[in-house]
């Protein structure tokens, strides 16, 4: 069983190998397999008959001269296309150190993958300019009898003072 293994692992670095190989090497085919063109001399460099596409410049792409355009502070998706990340960070961060100081009992975070989110969600509705409401289901505070009861959590994140603000609806 053991020597089986052996050779399977063996097999399998073979094939590895020349399997890396074949795209390693010169990419350019030798002189003796380029194609030739009627009358020409073999031996002469071949120029590269390729059309090669011309650089291509636009007046509406901005350079790096020009300012990105500014962001309307009471729209939410460009709020969020642009500082949803920010925003989001700020609000998973701060989030667990004012549950502790609102809530009476536990709380706890719904099981959240390695990359996922706590605020997965923002309001469409901007409640002052630049300022990002972000909104989580994901959280459950603990009542008197020690049962959990899922809550939501609203973040509203200011982007020009970078502070945050937190409000439970239930």
């Amino acid at each position: 069983m053991r020597l089986l293994k052996f050779a399977f692992v063996a097999c399998f670095i073979v094939v590895l190998f020349l399997f890396i190989g074949s795209f390693s090497g010169n990419s350019t085919p030798s002189t003796a397999q380029q194609p030739t063109a009627t009358g020409s001399n073999p031996a002469a460099p071949k120029a590269n008959t390729l059309p090669q596409p011309a650089p291509v410049s636009s007046a509406s792409e901005p350079t790096s001269d020009t300012p990105p355009p500014p962001v309307d502070l009471n729209d939410s998706d460009a709020l969020d296309k642009k500082y949803g990340i920010e925003a989001m960070s700020h609000c998973e961060v701060e989030a667990d150190d004012y549950l502790k100081s609102v809530t009476k009992y536990e709380f706890k975070w719904e099981d959240t993958g390695w990359l996922e989110q706590k605020f997965d969600k923002y309001m469409k509705d901007v409640p002052a300019p630049g300022v990002l409401v972000m909104v989580t289901n994901k959280v459950m505070l603990q009542n008197g009898f020690g049962a959990y009861e899922r809550v939501e959590l609203q973040c509203a994140y200011d982007i020009q003072a970078k502070t945050t603000t937190f409000t439970i609806a239930q």
